[in-house]
């Protein structure tokens, strides 16, 4: 699944600079408001699942009813979603003072039912440990896209182009996670909604919480500077940063699936072993992230243009921000393993009301690099609660010992990169010693040995894998 994302992460960054290089500032703004709206809009649907669905899938005698529950209440709320979303395209293009959109909202209406059902699917077969399918179907999803974003935006049709790409993505990866899963959404072989409810309406407002807090930033730009500009150039770096975030997203399912299994069978040492190694990677993996943020001027221009020279700085927060949003994932990973319920609504709403109140006195004074503090501070806030309550649930102590390691590790890193990014090698170059530093850096300080026992364990693992594929 990693391997897979990384090659989604390939598409994605060929299809983000390919957009800013042929859609202009100013278009690219519409179409990532738009793309951002139809997301708010879309974690309504989170309200249905909760974020439960690998929890009541995997491993459970009963486990397929939940499935196609799930897939039938997902498509009737998704679709409905599409259908009130195509109506009042104007209303909401007028609401948020940009009335260009209006027709993009219609047409990305069509992929909230697509991307609703392929995603109960995708969550179906992490569930049945089919990592490998699962990891094709989203594979898929992303080679659709950048095809018919090229083919569309060559044939002239600009922003309504890629749109239309969404819609054709997320058909694709419907038609071929469906293909794979088999699960059929006319069964009679079903739990009733109500005890499906029961089991997930817990942590859904939490679940729906979690994406607002996370994704308040560019709708924030856009209406306190008004410009599309800037909101083209805010959504070009915020998206390096959502891909930063999509290498991690693949660790978070199969955790869930594993953390699952292991409290049904009352395997509480196990599940207590792989939630805190998962700690682990997630702070090494956002150590790193802010470690390269020395290198974001580079980086912002190689991957989206000489047009977004200038947002070096923004998008050196916005790592800052992705960093805190991985703990807060790893914490809400935990959360939902466990199935009970969680403490964090509420500090979550009070994050998403100071949050609009900081951003409303914030950005007209900061612009870009304002919003992108303010979301650094609401990242922190929703990682602390998370991983607190994710702890708490599975009674686990937070590893200190990793999190300063990472922290001197980071440092190092960060000082070699002031050097380096002067010398005027290729930044791919500079990203690639800096990441060989660091990995050199958390070696040194013993955070992890290549004993042969370890060795062992890791090719044993892998094997595993490979056979369970």
């Amino acid at each position: 699944m990693v391997a897979s994302r990384v090659a989604v992460l390939g598409c994605g960054l060929v299809l983000m600079g390919y957009l800013t290089r042929n859609l202009g500032l100013a278009d690219y703004g519409r179409y990532a408001l738009s793309i951002l709206l139809v997301n708010w809009i879309g974690v309504s649907i989170g309200l249905a699942t909760g974020g439960a669905l690998v929890r009541l899938v995997a491993g459970r005698a009963d486990g397929h009813k939940f499935a196609v529950s799930m897939l039938q209440l997902v498509t009737l709320v998704s679709g409905g979603l599409g259908i009130l979303l195509f109506v009042a395209a104007g209303w909401i293009a007028a609401v948020v003072r940009a009335p260009g959109i209006a027709e993009l909202l219609q047409i990305l209406a069509i992929d909230l039912p697509l991307g609703g059902m392929a995603g109960v699917h995708q969550g179906i077969l992490t569930a049945r440990g089919e990592f490998g399918k699962n990891a094709l179907g989203v594979l898929a999803g992303w080679i659709f896209q950048l095809g018919a974003a090229v083919a569309f935006l060559e044939g002239g049709w600009a922003a309504k182009g890629a749109a239309w790409a969404v819609v054709a993505g997320g058909a694709g990866q419907w038609i071929l996670a469906w293909m794979m899963s088999r699960v059929e959404i006319f069964s009679r072989e079903r739990v009733a909604f109500s005890e499906l409810w029961a089991e997930t309406h817990l942590l859904a407002g939490a679940q729906v919480a979690l994406r607002v807090s996370q994704s308040m930033d560019l709708l924030a730009v856009k209406y306190f500077l008004l410009s599309p500009v800037f909101a083209g150039l805010y959504a070009g770096v915020q998206n390096i940063g959502f891909a930063a975030l999509m290498l991690f997203q693949p660790t978070t399912p199969v955790v869930q699936q594993s953390l699952s299994k292991s409290r049904l069978a009352e395997n509480h040492a196990e599940a207590a072993k792989v939630a805190h190694t998962f700690l682990r990677v997630a702070a090494i993996y956002s150590g790193i992230l802010v470690a390269l943020g020395v290198f974001s001027g580079k980086i912002a221009v190689f991957l989206l243009g000489r047009e977004f020279g200038e947002s070096g700085p923004v998008l050196a927060v916005l790592l800052v921000a992705v960093a805190f949003r991985i703990q807060a994932a790893a914490g809400r990973t935990l959360i939902s393993a466990a199935g009970e319920r969680a403490a964090i609504l509420v500090p979550l709403l009070v994050l998403i009301g100071a949050g609009a109140v900081a951003f409303a006195l914030v950005v007209p004074k900061a612009g870009l690099v304002g919003a992108a503090w303010v979301a650094a501070f609401l990242g922190f806030g929703t990682a602390t609660f998370s991983i607190r309550d994710g702890m708490r649930l599975l009674k686990l102590r937070y590893p200190w010992a990793t999190f300063a390691r990472v922290v001197v590790a980071s440092a190092v890193t960060a000082g070699a990169g002031f050097w380096l990014r002067d010398r005027g090698l290729p930044v791919l170059l500079d990203l690639t010693l800096a990441t060989l530093l660091y990995g050199a850096s958390l070696l040194l300080l013993r955070e992890w040995r290549p004993t042969r026992k370890r060795l062992r364990e890791l090719v044993a693992s892998l094997e595993i894998s490979r056979k369970g594929y």
